[in-house]
């Protein structure tokens, strides 16, 4: 059964959908007429007859009905409007929405609270690269990405899953982290290429597929005929288009942990000033931990390139906690075997 409220509202908005048939009913009806008056004039006193017995009477009536008719709904529409304006007067407020739950963890920010672990962290989140586990002050890991459920079966587990996931004893362990900067380990000396190699943002990633510029270093030197010999350690291949001065660089001395001469991809960016501002590039630093950088030629001079590299790949080493325990598999939990 529909409530009574809903019904009379039904019912008025049918009521106003009739009116408005019915006046244009009448509408039609009065042009109707007007015409049969004109002809009505012309024939006489038997036009004047007709027209009355046919027109006079029926406008009658319509007035007759239609007055009535619209006062109702005149009366009803006002009822409707104050039950609209007094629900929206007195009705409490709808409440506020619930804030959405939580990232699970895995994709997206740290959320790593050091007070949390058994052992003091000083400051530092420990993280997985493959086998390796590194530490890093916690606001330089600014980004993660998660394994997929099949690689994750893959992983070495840790020996105390039960500590919080970024502790000493149990190391985060997703696909891909962003490093705003490898930073030096506490009492580590500062040298030249110190600041420059804090200017070095880093994706690391669990995987031997780095972001290498050698093949693109090619592929530009075979299509285009233009050379840069201009930068120190270098040699570029450039792209002859205005508004698009990109530049490939290789080493001509200095090599990827594998021993190919590492690359650079340069270009202008959108502003089109003719000058370089960003480069990039990437190398397998170890069995499946990828290097892929990028820095702001503002920031970093391109000839500081090799230098800041050489400290990032120093800090690494420093980061790293060489004699971490993992577990042999998830069936010796009881004996505690590492690996």
């Amino acid at each position: 059964m529909m409530p009574r409220c809903l019904r009379f509202v039904a019912e008025t908005v049918d009521g106003l959908a009739s009116l408005f048939l019915s006046v244009l009913a009448r509408a039609h009806a009065f042009l109707v007429c007007r015409e049969r008056r004109n002809v009505g004039t012309a024939g006489g006193d038997v036009g004047q007859r007709l027209w009355k017995r046919h027109c006079g009477a029926g406008f009658r009536a319509v007035r007759l009905l239609v007055w009535p008719l619209t006062r109702g709904l005149v009366i009803r529409a006002a009822v409707v409007l104050l039950l609209l304006v007094g629900g929206v007067v007195l009705l409490p407020p709808r409440p506020a929405r619930a804030a959405p739950p939580p990232e699970p963890a895995g994709n997206g920010k740290l959320r790593y609270d050091p007070s949390t672990c058994s052992r003091d962290p000083q400051g530092m989140v420990y993280f997985a690269v493959g086998r390796r586990v590194l530490r890093q002050p916690m606001d330089n890991l600014t980004y993660m990405l998660a394994f997929t459920d099949k690689h994750r079966l893959t992983m070495p587990h840790p020996r105390h899953p039960e500590e919080p996931e970024g502790c000493p004893d149990h190391p985060i362990q997703q696909e891909v982290y962003h490093l705003r900067r490898v930073s030096a380990m506490p009492g580590d000396p500062p040298n030249a290429a110190s600041s420059y190699a804090d200017r070095l943002s880093l994706i690391i990633h669990n995987g031997d597929i780095p972001n290498s510029r050698n093949g693109l270093f090619e592929f530009m030197c075979n299509k285009f005929t233009l050379r840069d010999y201009t930068m120190p350690e270098f040699i570029g291949c450039k792209k002859p288009y205005h508004c698009n001065e990109s530049v490939t660089y290789q080493a001509t001395d200095y090599a990827e942990p594998n021993g190919t001469k590492l690359a650079l991809f340069c270009d202008e960016g959108p502003k089109c000033t003719g000058e370089l501002t960003s480069c990039d590039g990437g190398y397998l630093l170890h069995d499946h931990f990828t290097v892929n950088f990028g820095f702001e030629v503002s920031v970093l001079p391109i000839e500081h390139f090799i230098a800041a590299d050489q400290e990032v790949r120093r800090r690494f080493d420093a980061a790293e906690i060489s004699d971490f325990e993992w577990l042999a598999d998830t069936n010796d939990t009881k004996s505690g075997d590492i690996r």
